[in-house]
């Protein structure tokens, strides 16, 4: 999990917890959308995402999420990775991927990379 913007956006690894989010964020004077509870149990940011957009919390505005990483197959089964985080990684995945898991990611783009790098 890495904060970005000046912490106004984090990047949120597979398995990051609200409560990794939450100490980031102290530093910084911010607060995670979810603090009822469930960041002291290992709750997952993805989990809270999914599930903690309504109720209680509904005073804080919606959580959802608004970039991401993914892969896609094609039908000849091509795999192609696809920058959607708006962060410039790199150009190739091997770059994009190591540069996410040591936490250096890279200058903001002015728009949202949509290239398509083969895996």
């Amino acid at each position: 999990m890495h904060l970005i913007d000046d912490g106004k956006q984090a990047i949120c690894l597979p398995g990051a917890t609200l409560h990794q989010l939450e100490k980031a964020l102290r530093p910084i004077k911010r607060e995670p959308h979810s603090l009822i509870g469930s960041s002291c149990i290992g709750a997952s940011i993805f989990g809270g995402v999914c599930n903690n957009s309504g109720g209680p919390l509904i005073h804080r505005g919606p959580v959802f999420t608004q970039m991401t990483l993914f892969t896609r197959m094609f039908e000849a089964g091509a795999i192609h990775l696809v920058n959607h985080l708006g962060v410039s990684l790199g150009d190739d995945p091997e770059t994009i991927l190591a540069r996410l898991d040591r936490g250096d990611s890279g200058q903001r783009s002015s728009q949202t990379s949509s290239k398509r790098q083969p895996l």
